[in-house]
């Protein structure tokens, strides 16, 4: 698996349940429970405790083609 600031890969699908629990599947069969019970919390949690997300591409020039 790979490590670094988002080891766990760039998303989650989540699930939840009648009692509101949140379960979280991500690649390779990842199972995660998930602690969050709001959206803030959910976006504060996701990089922080879960290692989710991904780096920012690189910005591309204006008007420019990728070939040039």
């Amino acid at each position: 698996m790979p490590r670094g600031a988002y080891a766990l890969g760039p998303l989650l699908v989540l699930d939840a349940d009648a009692e509101r629990n949140i379960i979280g599947y991500g690649t390779g069969g990842l199972i995660l429970d998930v602690p969050a019970m709001s959206l803030p919390a959910l976006v504060e949690w996701t990089p922080a405790e879960a290692e989710l997300g991904a780096e920012r591409p690189a910005p591309q020039p204006a008007g420019g083609s990728l070939s040039d």
